[in-house]
């Protein structure tokens, strides 16, 4: 049953990334209980050095943070709905849209040690391949931030969050204080836990080692 829930929830997302792109925002706020643009905003704390590349920045809701941190952003999203979406939405904000580029992680259009820091918020399995890992470890400066909040877990703070957090068990299973090994890869990944308001993001975070 778990693998055809978890099936189904992949067809759902694949569409919120296609023909059903105006429901993303409302699904990522009301879905987990406004965690979700929390556990995104972890991420600031460990990308502390720019340019930074954003792979896969969906509607563009933390573009808008990583240039109010001087942290000249540019952004990578293979959906070119989504990117038409984050025109629109910075647009509709009055700030200018820092470079969009539509590709692939696998394949990042860049030169080698681009980026001061590497973010990915909810990135899919892609994490945890070597191919992506290569290309983002190539892309960045030696000394540079990798940061990918990976998920999340909402507390059971009231009715609404803890059935919210019944319905994803079956999808995202529960973490624990131990994780897995981190993938390998030339990089130098860790695993972190942040409390925040009314749960906890995971992350995988890490850096190039320096020249």
């Amino acid at each position: 049953m778990s693998g055809a829930i978890a099936r189904l929830a992949n067809a759902a997302f694949e569409a919120l990334y296609g023909p059903a792109v105006p429901l993303y925002d409302r699904v990522s706020r009301v879905g987990f209980a406004g965690e979700w643009a929390r556990w995104q905003r972890v991420a600031l704390r460990y990308a502390t050095r720019g340019p930074t590349l954003e792979l896969g920045f969906g509607t563009g809701d933390l573009l808008p943070l990583l240039i109010a941190h001087d942290l000249a952003p540019v952004g990578l999203e293979r959906s070119a709905r989504m990117i038409a979406r984050t025109r629109q939405k910075l647009r509709r904000a009055g700030i200018a849209a820092p470079p969009l580029v539509r590709g692939e992680v696998g394949a990042l259009p860049f030169p080698a040690d681009t980026f001061g820091s590497v973010v990915a918020t909810f990135p899919s399995g892609w994490v945890f391949a070597p191919g992506p890992l290569a290309e983002v470890a190539r892309v960045l400066r030696p000394g540079g931030a990798v940061v990918f909040v990976v998920g999340g877990e909402l507390a059971p703070h009231g009715l609404g969050r803890r059935l919210r957090a019944r319905l994803y068990r079956p999808l995202y299973g529960t973490a624990t204080a131990a994780f897995p090994p981190p993938p390998a890869s030339t990089l130098v990944l860790r695993w972190e836990a942040i409390t925040t308001a009314h749960g906890r993001a995971i992350l995988l975070i890490g850096a190039k080692a320096a020249a």
